[in-house]
């Protein structure tokens, strides 16, 4: 019997902290009202730790799920750069006057941009690996 990965864990445990990360970034108070984009984009974020734990419980069977994950991954990079560009001065304007919410959202985007990149290198070397 093969040995399972460690990797998936890992990652799954990754994703759901950066999930957590990236909800809370969007409201401040439970009662604000936040954008239709806001709802209708945060149901999307469940995505890869949910292929993550079917990777997780059988990966040859899910295997075709790996390129999907490095595809995300992929496409979210340049999104959180375009975000941390976008925002940076602003946000460090806005902090100097004390409110730090926007400094924290660009602080938070800025430390989940390596955890994608090491995870959707990690999955696409491992489909290549699985899929010869």
């Amino acid at each position: 019997m093969r040995q399972r990965s460690v990797a998936y864990p890992i990652i799954l445990v990754y994703e759901v902290i950066r999930l957590a990360a990236l909800l809370r970034q969007g409201s401040s108070s439970p009662f604000q009202a936040l954008p239709l984009s806001w709802y209708a984009g945060s149901v999307l974020l469940g995505l890869v730790p949910v292929l993550l734990f079917m990777l997780l419980l059988d990966e040859t069977q899910f295997a075709l799920w790996l390129p999907l994950v490095s595809l995300v991954k992929a496409l979210g990079i340049p999104a959180l750069l375009f975000f941390i560009a976008s925002n940076l001065s602003e946000a460090v304007t806005i902090g100097y006057s004390g409110k730090f919410s926007l400094l924290g959202a660009v602080i938070a985007a800025a430390l989940i941009i390596p955890g994608d990149i090491v995870t959707g290198i990690y999955c696409f070397r491992r489909y290549r690996t699985l899929c010869r």
